[in-house]
C-alpha cells in the first residue's frame, strides 16, 4: 500500500495525539489536566482546587497554619493532629498544663494526700510536711523538735522540746514539760505509792515499771511491794533498734535489733530527705534478737556518699528510728 503514516512511513503505525505529536507509542500521548487543556500542568491542591495552592506541608499545616481548607486553627498548645507543641517528659500533659513538666510518670500522683503532688512535694510520704521544721520529713522523723539535739529516751520529743529526756522516763511524746510529767504520776503496782517522774505507756522501759530509770531503784527488774525482782528469761524480749556499730562508720556498720513477737518486719535505710536507699530486711522474722550489716550501697549495688542516714525498723505494731553517719 501507498498510505503513509502522520511520519510519512508508507503503511506506518505513527498517529498524531491530541497535542499534536506524531510517533508509534501510545504511552506518551498527551493528557488532560485539572483544567481540561491537553498536555496542562494543572493539577488539583488538596483542597481540590484545580490550580489551587493550598497543599499540606510536612507537619500537617496548610497555608497559614491552618488544619483545613476552611482555614481552622488548632487548639493553643496543640498542633493540628491534637498532639502537644511542648511535651518535655513526653507524659501526653503539655507542658503548659503539667504541674510536673519534667516528671514522666503520672503528674497526678499525691501519695501522702496532702493536696501537693510527689513532683512538687518535698515530703510525698509526709501529709504533715516535715511539721516539726527541722528539714527532715516527718515519716523519717526521729522526733518531733530539733533532731540535732537527740532524744535519749526515745520517747519521740526531741530534747529541745522535753525536758524529761535525763533518763528512760518513755512518756507520751506530747509531755515537753516537767510539770506535765509529774502530773501523769501513776501508781502502776497499786502498792498506794505514786511512781517517779515518768508514765508508763506501750513504749515501756526495761522492767516495765512506769519508774523513770534515773529514779528507779530497780533498773531492769520490776518494783513489787517494796522489793525487786530480777526479770526471769521467760519475759518477753521487747521491741527495740540499737544504735548501729561503729558509728560513725566506713565502709560497714552492724545494726541489732529484736522483736517481741513473731511478726512481718522491715529494715529500711533512708537518707535525711526521706529517700528510700536500701532494704535491709523484709520479711516474716521469729521473736528474739537479729543483726544486719549494711556496706554503704544502695539498692541497685551503687555506693552512696557521706552524710546522715535514717535507719527504721518497723512490724505490724511498732516503728523506731535512728540515725547514723556514714564518712567516706
Amino acid at each position: 500500500s501507498s498510505c503513509a503514516d502522520c511520519a510519512g512511513v508508507a503503511n506506518g503505525s505513527s498517529t498524531v495525539d491530541n497535542c499534536g505529536t506524531c510517533d508509534d507509542d501510545a504511552t506518551n500521548d498527551c493528557t488532560q489536566d485539572c483544567a481540561g487543556t491537553w498536555g496542562g500542568d494543572s493539577v488539583e491542591d488538596d483542597c481540590g482546587v484545580c490550580g489551587g495552592s493550598s497543599f499540606v506541608d510536612e507537619n500537617g499545616y496548610y497555608p497559614g497554619g491552618t488544619c483545613d481548607c476552611d482555614g481552622g486553627l488548632p487548639n493553643t498548645y496543640f498542633d493540628c493532629a491534637g498532639n502537644c507543641l511542648t511535651d518535655t517528659d513526653g507524659d501526653l500533659f503539655c507542658d503548659e498544663f503539667d504541674i510536673c513538666p519534667n516528671d514522666p510518670l503520672n503528674p497526678t500522683d499525691d501519695s501522702d494526700t496532702d493536696g501537693l503532688l510527689d513532683c512538687v512535694d518535698t515530703c510525698p510520704l509526709d501529709s504533715e510536711n516535715d511539721a516539726d521544721g527541722d528539714g527532715v520529713c516527718g515519716d523519717v522523723d526521729l522526733c518531733i523538735g530539733d533532731d540535732a539535739s537527740g532524744d535519749p529516751d526515745q520517747d519521740g520529743a526531741c530534747s529541745d522540746i522535753d525536758v524529761c529526756d535525763t533518763a528512760l522516763d518513755w512518756d507520751f511524746t506530747d509531755i515537753v514539760s516537767q510539770e506535765a510529767c509529774e502530773a501523769l504520776q501513776t501508781d502502776t503496782d497499786g502498792d498506794g505509792v505514786d511512781d517517779a517522774v515518768g508514765v508508763w505507756d506501750s513504749y515501756t522501759n526495761t522492767c516495765g515499771d512506769g519508774i523513770c530509770d534515773n529514779t528507779d531503784d530497780c533498773v531492769g527488774n520490776n518494783w513489787t511491794d517494796g522489793n525487786c525482782e530480777p526479770l526471769g528469761a521467760e519475759d518477753p524480749v521487747a521491741f527495740s533498734l540499737k544504735q548501729n556499730y561503729p558509728n560513725p562508720f566506713n565502709p560497714t556498720t552492724t545494726i541489732e535489733f529484736s522483736t517481741e513477737s513473731n511478726d512481718y518486719v522491715e529494715l529500711v535505710i533512708y537518707d535525711i530527705l526521706g529517700k528510700h536507699i536500701k532494704t535491709l530486711v523484709s520479711g516474716y522474722l521469729l521473736n528474739g534478737e537479729h543483726k544486719v550489716n549494711w556496706d554503704g550501697t544502695d539498692n541497685n549495688g551503687n555506693t552512696v556518699t557521706s552524710g546522715i542516714y535514717i535507719y527504721q525498723l518497723s512490724s505490724s505494731q511498732n516503728i523506731i528510728s535512728k540515725k547514723m553517719t556514714l564518712i567516706r
